[in-house]
C-alpha cells in the first residue's frame, strides 16, 4: 500500500482495481466516504427512475437502485456519467438536491449535488462499486438488510467523526486531524501500517492552496485515519489491523476508501 501511494502516478487504485482487490483479499470492515443511497422520497418516485431509463416504476429500495446504476456505469477508465444527465438538470435541483436523514445529522453533502463540492459522481460510482461487491457474496452492506459473507461495508463521515473528537474544522487543521485519528486508533488497538512520509505530507496538506505532485499523493490522509472510529471500532476485533486507503482520482469527485484487515 505504501509503495503504491508513494510511487504510482496517479497513486492508489482505479474503481475496478479496488473492487478486484477487495474480492481477492477480503476485508473484515470496509469504510467508504460517499453517500450509499439517495433520499427515500426519490427512491419512491417513478419519474426519478424513468429519467435514467428504468422502465419498471420506481426503484423502491436501495438494492434495485444501485443495481441499475451498475448496469449504466461500467467501471471503465475514463468513467462515463452521460446516462445520468437528467439527474443534473438545473431546473430539477429543488427536487434532486435533497438530503437523507443521515446527512442532516452528520452535516453531509447532498448525494446528487453536482456543483462546487460535488458528490454526484461519488454517489453514482460508489453505488456501482457497492453493487459489484454485493454480488460476490463476500460482503454485507450496512444498514441494508440481506447480503452474504463475513465482511461488512459501512458508510463513514470524516467530518462528523472528528467533530465528536473536538475538532470542528478539520480541513484547515490537517495536522491536528491526523494526531487525533492516530491516537483514537491506538486507543482502540488498531495498528496503522502507513509510511511516515505519507503522514508528514498529510500534516502539511491544505485544501485552500495549490498542491505539488508529491503533496497530492498524501492528500486527505487526515480523513483516513480518523473517519468513523465511533462506528467501526465496536466491530473490529482482529489485531493487528491494516488501514488501506484508495487515493486514485479517476474522475472528479472520486471518494477515498478505508478498509480493515
Amino acid at each position: 500500500m505504501n509503495a503504491r501511494l508513494l510511487a504510482n502516478d496517479p497513486p492508489g487504485w482505479s474503481a475496478k482495481e479496488l473492487v478486484d482487490e477487495l474480492v481477492t483479499r477480503p476485508a473484515r470492515v470496509v469504510g467508504f466516504d460517499f453517500p450509499f443511497c439517495v433520499p427515500y422520497a426519490l427512491l419512491r418516485n417513478p419519474k426519478f427512475a424513468s429519467d435514467v431509463g428504468h422502465t419498471h416504476g420506481s426503484f423502491t429500495g436501495w438494492r434495485s437502485f444501485n443495481w441499475w446504476i451498475a448496469q449504466r456505469l461500467p467501471l471503465t477508465d475514463p468513467l462515463d456519467f452521460t446516462s445520468f444527465a437528467s439527474w443534473r438538470d438545473q431546473a430539477e435541483r429543488a427536487r434532486l438536491w435533497t438530503k437523507r436523514a443521515t446527512d442532516l445529522t452528520a452535516r453531509g453533502q447532498l448525494p446528487l449535488k453536482d456543483k462546487f463540492q460535488t458528490t454526484f459522481q461519488m454517489t453514482l460510482l460508489g453505488n456501482a462499486r457497492l453493487s459489484k461487491l454485493w454480488g460476490v457474496t463476500q460482503y454485507r452492506v450496512l444498514p441494508f438488510p440481506g447480503g452474504r459473507g463475513t465482511g461488512e461495508i459501512i458508510e463513514v463521515y470524516p467530518g462528523a467523526t472528528l467533530r465528536t473528537m473536538g475538532l470542528e474544522s478539520y480541513k484547515s487543521r490537517p495536522d491536528e486531524a491526523v494526531r487525533l485519528g492516530i491516537a483514537a486508533c491506538a486507543t482502540a488497538g488498531i495498528k496503522l501500517d502507513i509510511d511516515l512520509r505519507l503522514i508528514a505530507l498529510a500534516c502539511r496538506y491544505s485544501s485552500g492552496y495549490p498542491e505539488d505532485a508529491r503533496l497530492r499523493r498524501g492528500r486527505r490522509f487526515s480523513e483516513l485515519v480518523a473517519r468513523a472510529i465511533r462506528r467501526m471500532v465496536p466491530r473490529v476485533v482482529p489485531q493487528p489491523l491494516q488501514v488501506v486507503p484508495q487515493m486514485r482520482k479517476r474522475a472528479r469527485g472520486t471518494s477515498l476508501t478505508l478498509w480493515f484487515r
